[in-house]
């Protein structure tokens, strides 16, 4: 077990190649990896008649490869803050069987093959405290209760949310989720009417600024804040396979301090001060990185590698600390990562 977390920390060390494939973590539309969007979007996560229908189209285009989706993420347009708030619905992921940029306002329509309920239940949105990069974190994580494997070969993607009960936490300002203006890739229909199974909606070609990321990355437990009023926080981005590409990134740390990321096979929860856990049991392997910024929040590192092709099936486990004057223990800690490795 310790020579399979070993082959990824030395991973994790070493230099990219020069060219890799590699299955992805995708941002839909790409154009907005690194620009941000131009609208706030409160659809499908706060109805304001509590209850809808939503249905949101990703351009084939958009993908350069096939994906098992195990996790959509969303970003905050704005920094202003806000509460967690739960929304209890069912989403179901399948092939369009309408062109995104030419959904029917019939949500029946729409549905193609391979529909599958991915998530049926309530997500808790978690409190933002603001984000000092621009654009913002995808901090909104919702981890699916089942897979989907999607080819882009086979026609485009079709999210649809069944909405039972929304309460988007909204703060001083609008808050809400980023959307896209003119990029093209996605479009929706949506029906803001208190039914969650609504025959019909309205379409317009924009939709949520969405990020899937491949299955085998899971958050556990929850990080201690230190100088910031919310914890730093540890993100994987790539599918967890032998020979991907992959990139680990802290933010939201204190600017400038230094920080080390345990890299462990076995999980744990140890208190050690005010609240704080040890998420990774011994034995450990320690990354020593010291953080660029300057300030509380303002934190970063990224670290990009390659998964060796010859790495072991397996889960390790991982999750940072940094030095942190602000933290109750002289310490602010991200939450846990489990990651397997695996086909």
């Amino acid at each position: 077990m310790r020579a399979r977390f070993a082959v990824l920390a030395v991973a994790l060390l070493s230099p990219l190649p020069s060219a890799v494939a590699a299955p992805p973590r995708v941002v839909v539309p790409n154009v907005h990896e690194t620009l941000e969007g131009a609208l706030d979007n409160a659809y499908p996560y706060r109805f304001t008649a509590g209850a809808g229908r939503y249905q949101q189209a990703f351009a084939a285009s958009q993908f350069p490869g096939p994906i098992v989706i195990g996790e959509i993420a969303y970003r905050y347009l704005h920094d202003e803050p806000n509460g967690k708030a739960p929304a209890d619905f069912k989403m179901t992921l399948s092939y369009s069987a309408s062109p995104w940029d030419a959904l029917s306002p019939t949500f029946g329509a729409n549905v193609g093959p391979g529909a599958t309920v991915v998530f049926d239940g309530v997500w808790t949105i978690k409190k933002f405290s603001g984000d000092p990069l621009t654009p913002n974190r995808f901090a909104q994580r919702l981890v699916l209760t089942k897979t989907f494997l999607y080819d882009p070969s086979l026609g485009d993607l079709l999210m649809d949310v069944e909405m039972r009960s929304s309460a988007f936490p909204l703060g001083v300002g609008t808050g809400a989720f980023e959307a896209t203006g003119t990029a093209p890739g996605v479009g929706r229909v949506f029906a803001n009417d208190g039914n969650p199974t609504s025959p019909v909606g309205v379409f317009v070609k924009t939709g949520l600024v969405t990020e899937f990321t491949a299955s085998g990355v899971l958050e556990v437990g929850s990080g201690c804040p230190g100088s910031q009023p919310s914890a730093p926080e540890l993100g994987w981005f790539g599918a967890p396979l032998p020979g991907a590409q992959v990139s680990l990134l802290l933010s939201n740390g204190l600017g400038g301090a230094a920080s080390v990321t345990l890299v462990g096979a076995g999980a744990a929860s140890v208190p050690i001060g005010d609240g704080c856990d040890l998420l990774v049991s011994p034995p450990v392997l320690p990354l020593l990185v010291p953080l660029g910024g300057s300030g509380p929040g303002a934190g970063t590192y990224s670290l990009p590698a390659v998964i060796p092709p010859t790495a072991p099936s397996g889960t390790i486990r991982m999750q940072a600390f940094v030095a942190d004057p602000g933290g109750p223990i002289g310490l602010s800690a991200t939450q846990g990562l489990a990651i397997t490795i695996g086909p």
